[in-house]
């Protein structure tokens, strides 16, 4: 996942790491493209080293967000990307363009976001027609090929902005179509004096890496529970001559545990918090 003038350039065609922090079967799992110099028994060592340094980089940032010893662990970690695939490149996305979102994009804007929800916890949260604020917003598209393969909303309030929606289509992930389109959101954030930008998401240990890459670290919490059938019943007290099929619920972090044993999907909401100049 992933601000300036540069917001149409992918940072995977420049062998940037920070599209994978905290991602270590990401980089195991994807095909390599490209030869390496290495052969495959030290690549193979190149990205056991990757691994373990990234996962060092991610624990050090964590702790210390602004600290020297992040900075030097990022360092290393950009070091051993270049010994361990000194020519790798990922797929390219061609003619990829970062711009405001358009009526006639509404179409595809809910395709690409149905699509990039269908393997993560909101995989059931579907809408038919686009969010529209009330008050001022940030609306973009990344359109690579005329088709649209990324989206960001943010809604402004003062000195603060909230990410309403970011998505990637799925068979375009890990290109940094979402770091692009973050730092495209930036530039208007910084014209229009917002000095804080925040986002809410689920357990996704590649979403959750990706914003901590980002620069986001996390704030608040607090848990949403999923019901339906018998677990739906026992959630809620229905009206009068109704039954309760399905039961969506906010609850505190201190009962996560005491929900996970009552239901089947329950997620920890984690709000994420970044100053819009870093």
């Amino acid at each position: 996942m992933t601000g300036s003038t540069e917001a149409g350039v992918d940072r995977s065609e420049k062998g940037d790491p920070r599209n994978l922090l905290l991602f270590p079967s990401h980089i195991a799992d994807k095909p390599i493209t490209g030869k390496s110099r290495l052969g495959d028994s030290a690549r193979k060592t190149g990205v056991s080293r990757l691994r373990a340094v990234t996962h060092r980089y991610c624990l050090l940032r964590e702790a210390h967000p602004r600290g020297a010893e992040a900075h030097e662990g990022f360092a290393q970690t950009k070091t051993l990307w270049r010994q361990a695939f000194p020519t790798m490149r990922m797929a390219a996305v061609t003619n990829l363009e970062i711009r405001p979102y358009r009526p006639s994009d509404e179409d595809r804007w809910l395709r690409c976001r149905v699509l990039s929800f269908l393997y993560t916890p909101y995989y059931d949260d579907v809408k038919t027609t686009k969010t529209e604020f009330e008050g001022p917003g940030v609306e973009l598209v990344a359109v690579s090929d005329g088709t649209v393969v990324g989206v960001l909303d943010a809604e402004l309030c003062g000195e603060e902005a909230t990410i309403d929606t970011i998505a990637v289509h799925p068979d375009h992930q890990g290109r940094g179509i979402g770091t692009a389109l973050l730092e495209a959101l930036l530039v208007p954030l910084r014209e229009a004096g917002v000095r804080t930008l925040d986002a809410y998401t689920r357990d996704q240990p590649e979403v959750l890496g990706w914003y901590r890459a980002m620069g986001f670290t996390e704030q608040d919490h607090y848990v949403h529970v999923h019901a339906d059938g018998a677990e739906a019943a026992g959630a809620a007290a229905p009206l009068v001559g109704f039954h309760v099929g399905k039961a969506f619920l906010h609850a505190d972090l201190c009962e996560e545990a005491e929900l996970r044993e009552k239901f089947g999907r329950v997620y920890v909401c984690r709000r994420f918090v970044r100053p819009v100049n870093l």
